[in-house]
């Protein structure tokens, strides 16, 4: 590609690895931010992203064009990003499961624009699962090709992301800072709760259940085992109708997996910001998860 920049990505999670494997098959040059004190970062980047360089933070912060935020949002209380050279895209949610309820909320231009004055700050690739990035990626011009929300203040910094977002594979769409709520896990741009509720009004009669979608397509590739199998992972097989579960829960272990049957109520356990989204459980864990985290929904 032509337009090559430097893309500094801050955390290398799920979300950001596969956003730094998109930033690498791009074309960009990837420095990653350096974690001295883990003395396995080395090699998880040398696994899951070998293109990438690991630096400072602030020697990232003075190269890149593009500095990408992939971070459990507590963590951006301890960042001082005032010496970011180019744009900052956070693609950052509020995850209450994961991060605790006193997680960041709407990490908008304002809340930027007190933090770190005079840093350009752009909202996206927070609306839609790592995984969910890496599937949907394609070519610029391809028919069906996903948008991506683009927002800010700054009408500069948001076309360079969008410049970015575009390069990654997907049709940036550009919108105002005010859009970036509509971004979050609880904004309507946002992936919506598909469960048994709202199978039933959208498709009476047809008997909907709720599984494999808390593992990454990598994982069920690389962690299906036979019947039987010492530490064979477990997924979630969630429903209202018992009958549907259980051909469900029949199919999942035919894959490779110890199905674990659910209500229907533990549907958003499942998602992104549920306790077991990506985790690798045994059964035993898995049921344990699913108790937990419907008794702490009741307790809400």
């Amino acid at each position: 590609m032509n337009d090559t920049m430097t893309v500094g990505l801050i955390g290398l999670g799920k979300l950001g690895s596969a956003i730094g494997r998109l930033t690498a098959e791009a074309g960009h040059r990837i420095l990653v931010a350096d974690r001295p004190d883990d003395p396995v970062f080395g090699l998880v980047l040398e696994s899951v992203l070998p293109e990438a360089r690991a630096v400072p933070l602030a020697e990232l912060l003075q190269e890149a064009d593009v500095v990408v935020l992939a971070v459990p949002q507590p963590a951006l209380a301890g960042l001082d990003l005032t010496a970011a050279r180019g744009i900052v895209v956070d693609a950052t949610n509020a995850w209450e499961y994961t991060d605790g309820p006193d997680s960041e909320h709407r990490m908008d231009a304002d809340v930027w624009a007190a933090r770190a004055p005079g840093v350009r700050v752009v909202k996206s690739l927070n609306h839609a699962a790592y995984a969910e990035l890496l599937a949907d990626a394609r070519e610029h011009g391809a028919a069906g090709r996903r948008a991506l929300a683009v927002v800010g203040s700054d009408d500069d910094a948001v076309a360079r992301a969008s410049a970015y977002v575009d390069s990654l594979g997907f049709d940036p769409v550009p919108g105002p800072s005010a859009a970036a709520p509509l971004l979050e896990p609880d904004g309507p741009d946002s992936e919506h709760r598909m469960d048994a509720d709202v199978w039933a009004a959208r498709a009476p009669g047809v008997r909907v259940v709720k599984s494999l979608n808390h593992a990454a397509y990598a994982e069920l590739l690389a962690d299906a085992r036979e019947h039987g199998a010492a530490g064979r992972r477990a997924l979630a097989v969630v429903g209202s109708d018992d009958d549907a579960v259980a051909r469900a829960s029949a199919y999942v272990d035919s894959l490779g997996f110890d199905p674990v049957p659910g209500p229907s109520a533990a549907a958003p356990l499942l998602e992104p910001d549920g306790p077991v989204f990506g985790v690798r459980l045994d059964a035993d864990g898995m049921r344990a998860a699913l108790a937990e985290g419907l008794e702490a929904d009741s307790a809400r």
